[in-house]
């Protein structure tokens, strides 16, 4: 159900083989945005600050615990696996606070999403867009996306960048709709482990 690609058959005696998830690397270029629409009632922007580290990192493993992407990545499948994953974001040289929200309903998160730049600043790096499982459906995913993608625009940075599992047919329905465009397929190796480092 999963896109794994798995390894040929091997004998007894032979190693196994790694399999691996196919992933797309989409672009949009930030000319052309569509607006961003109000959020429901009762729900509410929080900006980036730092004591919003744990909130983050909740909504992240939240979001992502049951998904394949926690499969890809085993650090978004357990709490302190996000909270360093959130760690390793804002704390990167190219963190981009403008493009890192929360939303929220009635003072609970309930999507998050973050950024960070390329080294000279003329990408936008999109990091993590999660939605818990109760409020998804309203189109808060399209709400946090081009909120973040706004923010990015007002940095004067002109394009931006993600990557998605090509089995996630809901995220790429919206990425394409929204105008972002695939510029190569990737695989990434799915790891056994999860102590995995979460690296940028």
């Amino acid at each position: 159900m999963w896109n794994l690609i798995p390894s040929r058959k091997r004998s007894e005696d032979q190693p196994p083989q790694p399999t691996f998830i196919k992933r797309g690397c989409l672009r949009i270029a930030l000319n052309n945005l569509l607006p961003i629409p109000p959020v429901p009632p009762s729900f509410e922007w929080v900006a980036w600050h730092d004591d919003l580290r744990e909130a983050h990192a909740k909504t992240l493993f939240e979001s992502f615990q049951q998904s394949i992407d926690s499969i890809v990545f085993p650090n978004l499948g357990n709490p302190s696996g996000c909270a360093l994953i959130v760690d390793s974001i804002c704390g990167h040289p190219h963190f981009c606070e403008e493009g890192t929200w929360l939303l929220t309903r009635k003072g609970e998160p309930v999507g998050t999403v973050q950024a960070l730049l390329n080294p000279d600043a003329s990408l936008g790096m999109i990091q993590n867009i999660g939605v818990i499982p109760e409020y998804r459906g309203y189109g808060l995913g399209k709400i946090l996306l081009l909120k973040l993608l706004h923010a990015l625009r007002d940095k004067g940075i002109h394009s931006a960048q993600l990557e998605v599992t090509m089995k996630n047919h809901i995220a790429l329905n919206l990425y394409y709709a929204l105008g972002f465009r695939r510029r190569r397929i990737l695989y990434r190796e799915v790891s056994p482990s999860e102590n995995e480092t979460y690296s940028i």
